[in-house]
């Protein structure tokens, strides 16, 4: 996984900041579709959308847990946390949803489950090497 330095981390991180103000919600509510646009219209040098190259290898604070597989292709899902209370935006207050974003696959399986639940419910991978 390539690291980057200070520099190049504030200056992305600006960059998704500026998208967001930009784009949102003016004229989307999704951060990808923002910071697309701002690369296209704003941006003096191209940045990478999408990160699955770093992704694949690094799970962060489930890097040791067991993931559920997707049922539709078979790659292990990635947790995304839901952080929009419970209201118009979240009718069913979900906390938490299981994505796959492999290839064409686009499964997702939403979730009350908050990332402290799925701590403690997904088993360690060494549990499952071990036993």
């Amino acid at each position: 996984m390539k690291r980057l330095t200070k520099e190049e981390f504030q200056e992305r991180a600006q960059a998704g900041i500026r998208a967001r103000r930009i784009f949102i919600p003016h004229f989307t509510k999704s951060i990808t579709v923002a910071f697309e646009l701002y690369q296209e219209v704003l941006a003096e040098q191209e940045r990478k959308l999408v990160l699955e190259e770093e992704r694949k290898h690094h799970y962060g604070i489930l890097s040791e847990k067991i993931r559920p597989l997707c049922p539709e292709c078979g790659n292990e899902l990635f947790l995304r946390i839901i952080s929009a209370p419970i209201g118009p935006q979240n009718k069913k207050g979900y906390n938490s949803a299981w994505v796959c974003s492999t290839g064409d696959c686009i499964h997702e399986e939403f979730s009350t489950n908050t990332l402290q639940d799925w701590l403690k419910l997904l088993p360690n991978k060494e549990e499952r090497e071990n036993g």
